[in-house]
């Protein structure tokens, strides 16, 4: 084969001379990747600080943010709750929650083992319990779990134990295996509900680790006193019942908080404080309740109960024109420091049954037929009404014959006045069914209404039920025969109590009042109640007075309630004994008593209702029987209490003389006569 051109000869380079590089072309590619690598990190530097300081500047920020703040809640005193008088029904105990900070720095300067013997003795805790909380310096926290709270279970009647600081949020993060992670503890809780002696003797150990924190729990210095006006807070500081609940918005008051900063040892920069707001304590609450008449009232419904096992007893004190309640009491009771109790505070006898049970009224309700019939002017009190004897009777009405409830003690004809105190079913159940005839049926209705029944009455505490007063449209053929005399119809003891008051007051329905005033810390009144009328003119001034004559017939030697008479002091009321329902059908061994009435019944001033559900006892359960004696002896401690002169001071100071004499007992002085202004003139 032949070469063309000439052949190039090798040049054989001198000993150390340079060799000849990568060709150019290798050389510009290897800086381009080079030069591309640096501008790729600086761009990635430049896009993650843009990330940081621009597009999750804010939400960093607020991390961080929210790692350094230190925020404590300054727990606001609730107010009191207070009787007429002043008395302390409910308080707030100052108390404190003792813990220790583990790994406080200053800590490893003390003596470990001689604190915790000292603070074992001054908190009443084992030793071994003290030295774990110390060493207790970390906690193991799963990722997915929530975090743990270090503060102690919340005491009874408290807001929770507070908790110095927290270290859920920007806690130091020691360790780390196997998703979850360490973290420091900054509070183990040793005791809490300490008292101020144990308080300042744990301050007086000078050992920083060791923290007080102050919270209030919640007293009843009166125990059971008006246990189901008053109410208590639970468990979870959160009020459950009575005026605790209805008026929480005043007692609780306003927290204040601390806002500052934190280091990196989760202590606050004092320095770096923000805003401190100081709690603003709660108001006190007056009520209208007397506690001496309160005290009374509960000890012979507990007499009662122990004479006469009825399943529960209810006693209602008020004034008559005003409608304030000076005592309410229930049987079964509970001591509300001892609420979650369920042996020494059932749930059965935590209801405020005076405002939740409704029963048949029976004869009590008699007033409002009797008060209707006056008022129309269809009767007088000496109109005479035909009550039959012993037999079966009817009565026309609308063009129909109605059969007429029978009667325990026949009367014949009689008037008005006869009818009423000897509580005649058959004469209620007539002028009743006069008046449905004659204007209406809607028309009677509408006076059980206007007298308060099918509403609730009003009561602060709420829980009111309203019982069943059925419309016209649902009445069945002899309803407004049963009706008048207090069957067909549900009521609370409180509606029968605010019935018997529009007597007393003069023909006004009043909301029963129990709260007198809101009170300041200093004593100032911040916001004064005054009775509330619910309706004016119920009957007029006239009929009440009449009425009030007819019922204090009732309370005498002709009438079904001379137990409740009281002499001087004008007593008048009714009677009530309705017999159960038992499987469908009444049973006459099965009864509720009560007795509802008021005195002096010239000018009224105390208005008592007693209700007694199935007392046992010789007879059958009448409301003169059973009911009468208690309202007697309400009445006699609420005379006392209150100072009450009689109506008739000579009829007051016979009845005492005898009594002196049949007792054996020194003479009594004269009894007062009543000061001119001691009665409205009204």
């Amino acid at each position: 084969m032949f070469k063309f051109g000439r052949e190039k000869q090798k040049v054989e380079s001198p000993a150390g001379a340079r060799r000849e590089g990568p060709p150019l072309l290798a050389s510009r590619a290897r800086f381009a990747v080079f030069f591309a690598c640096v501008v790729a990190a600086f761009a990635a530097v430049g896009v993650r600080l843009w990330w940081l300081h621009v597009a999750t500047a804010p939400k960093l920020r607020a991390e961080a943010e929210a790692a350094r703040r230190y925020k404590l809640e300054l727990k606001a005193e609730r107010g009191r709750i207070l009787d007429s008088k002043g008395g302390v029904l409910a308080t707030s105990r100052e108390v404190w929650v003792i813990g220790v900070d583990p790994n406080e720095p200053n800590l490893e300067k003390e003596n470990i083992d001689e604190v915790a013997t000292r603070l074992s003795k001054i908190l009443g805790i084992s030793r071994l319990d003290v030295l774990a909380a110390f060493n207790r310096k970390y906690r193991t926290v799963s990722e997915s779990a929530a975090e743990p709270a270090e503060a102690g279970a919340e005491p009874d009647g408290a807001a929770k134990a507070p908790e110095p600081e927290s270290d859920a949020d920007g806690a130091p993060v020691v360790a780390d295996d196997a998703g979850s992670k360490q973290r420091l503890v900054k509070w183990v809780k040793l005791a809490e509900g300490v008292d101020l002696k144990t308080r300042e003797a744990v301050a007086a150990l000078r050992v920083k680790a060791v923290i007080a924190n102050r919270y209030f729990v919640r007293e009843y210095p009166r125990g059971q006193l008006a246990a189901h006006l008053v109410g208590y807070m639970n468990k979870e500081g959160r009020p459950s019942m009575g005026i605790e609940k209805a008026l929480d918005f005043f007692l609780k008051g306003e927290d204040g908080w601390i806002d500052s900063r934190r280091n990196a040892k989760g202590r606050e920069m004092v320095d770096r404080r923000i805003r401190e707001i100081a709690p603003c304590d709660g108001l006190n609450v007056e009520l209208t309740l007397d506690a001496i008449i309160q005290q009374g009232v509960e000890e012979e419904l507990a007499r009662v109960a122990e004479d006469f096992k009825p399943k529960s007893a209810i006693a209602i004190v008020s004034e008559a024109k005003t409608g304030k309640l000076l005592a309410l009491a229930n049987w079964p009771t509970f001591n509300l420091n001892e609420y979650s109790d369920p042996k020494k505070a059932p749930m059965d006898s935590q209801r405020n049954r005076a405002v939740t049970d409704v029963y048949e009224p029976g004869s009590v309700f008699k007033i409002v037929a009797f008060a209707a019939g006056l008022q129309e002017g269809f009767f007088t009190p000496a109109s005479m009404i035909d009550c039959g004897g012993h037999g079966p009777m009817s009565a026309p009405y609308k063009g129909r014959l109605i059969k007429l409830p029978k009667d325990d003690h026949p009367l014949g004809v009689a008037d008005l006045r006869h009818a009423i105190w000897k509580s005649s079913n058959r004469a209620a159940a007539q002028i009743g069914m006069r008046i449905a005839e004659q204007k209406g049926e809607a028309h009677f209705w509408k006076w059980c209404s206007d007298f308060g029944f099918g509403a609730e009455c009003g009561l602060i505490t709420g829980t009111e039920v309203k019982g069943t007063l059925h419309r016209p449209e649902k009445w069945d053929g002899l309803t407004i025969s049963r009706m008048p005399m207090g069957h067909a119809v549900d009521v609370t003891a409180l509606q029968t109590h605010c019935a018997m008051s529009v007597i007393a007051a003069k023909g006004d329905l009043y909301a029963p009042m129990l709260v007198n005033r809101i009170v300041a810390r200093d004593g100032s009144a911040q916001w004064e109640l005054t009775p509330a009328l619910r309706r004016k003119g119920v009957i007029s001034r006239a009929t009440a007075a009449t009425m009030a004559e007819m019922l204090r017939g009732v309370v005498s030697k002709d009438g079904t309630a001379v137990r409740a008479e009281i002499p001087g002091y004008e007593v008048a009321g009714k009677t009530g004994t309705t017999t159960k329902l038992i499987n469908g059908q009444y049973s006459s061994a099965h009864c509720v008593a009560s007795f509802s009435g008021f005195f002096p019944a010239s000018d009224p001033r105390i208005v008592i209702t007693v209700v007694l559900d199935d007392p046992t006892g010789k007879g059958t359960g009448y409301g003169g029987l059973y009911s009468a004696p208690v309202f007697k002896a309400i009445a006699d401690m609420t005379i006392k209490r209150l100072e009450i002169p009689p109506a008739n001071p000579a009829e007051a100071a016979a009845a005492m003389e005898k009594d002196r004499k049949k007792k054996g007992g020194a003479p009594v002085p004269p009894a007062p006569r009543p000061s001119p202004l001691m009665f409205d003139p009204l």
